[in-house]
């Protein structure tokens, strides 16, 4: 009787463990070279971008305060931007997390992520292993929201990372598709290797370990790797290139 009773209390209590999730909130300071943008973008767009305007819209975005929203479920995540409140959300006391952009979802269990992107005019489905990133861990740590962070450093051909996690957290994972630390990162800042002006820089500001908000792992697309994805791109601006530069030959005959 005993023995049945602890199995009916040890099933529920793994039942409700299941049907919450822990949120993270991080905010999100980006660091981008401006002027490398405009070039980049005037010429992948070929020169059809007015290059002022898209100055002006970078930097007001730059300014702008991002928050993000990690969604952690056992070995399951979902990283997403969390919406700016209006009016109308505040009157109805509703927050809506919008469509899926901007989206990362990560199976620690299988290790892959999914990443959504609308960008090519097609709806595509980033899916793609984990990437190792071979911490080095560090005898320096810090508070972060009021406990110990440690330190760890990684990097590959690209950018270097800088993460501080809780070493206590059960949580292997953190933001975008950084993880591999046997704990939460609560702090990380990833930098480019080629311009030092470019980087980005998450802060978690609030942990809720009693969240009931959901995983969604469905989404809508075409299925490819990112290296399929990184060929389709180079195509993609190839021919928006090619398109403009017809037009402007047109105009001059």
């Amino acid at each position: 009787m005993k023995k049945l009773i602890f199995t009916f209390l040890f099933g529920t209590i793994s039942l409700f463990a299941q049907t919450n999730t822990i949120e993270v909130l991080y905010d999100i300071k980006r660091n981008e070279d401006v002027d490398e943008m405009v070039e980049t973008m005037m010429k992948n767009s070929g020169g059809s971008v007015n290059g002022d305007n898209f100055r002006n819209a970078l930097i007001n975005s730059l300014k702008e305060k991002v928050v993000y929203s990690l969604i952690l479920s056992q070995n399951k995540s979902i990283y997403k931007v969390v919406p700016k409140i209006n009016n109308s959300q505040i009157q109805s006391n509703t927050v809506s997390y919008g469509d899926e952009e901007n989206i990362v979802y990560k199976d620690l269990g299988n290790y892959f992520y999914v990443k959504p992107d609308f960008s090519l005019g097609k709806n595509y489905l980033i899916k793609d292993s984990l990437t190792n990133y071979n911490w080095t861990l560090l005898n320096e740590s810090k508070e972060v929201l009021n406990k110990q962070a440690f330190k760890a450093i990684s990097e590959d051909k690209d950018f270097e990372y800088v993460a501080y996690y809780w070493k206590d957290s059960s949580i292997s994972n953190g933001p975008e598709m950084v993880q591999g630390l046997k704990g939460l990162i609560v702090e990380l800042s990833v930098n480019s290797k080629k311009n030092k002006k470019s980087g980005i820089e998450y802060k978690a500001i609030s942990v809720d370990y009693n969240s009931t908000k959901k995983i969604n792992s469905s989404f809508k697309g075409q299925y490819i790797s990112s290296l399929q994805y990184d060929k389709l791109s180079k195509e993609f601006y190839q021919k928006q290139n090619e398109a403009y530069n017809n037009s402007i030959d047109k105009k001059i005959d």
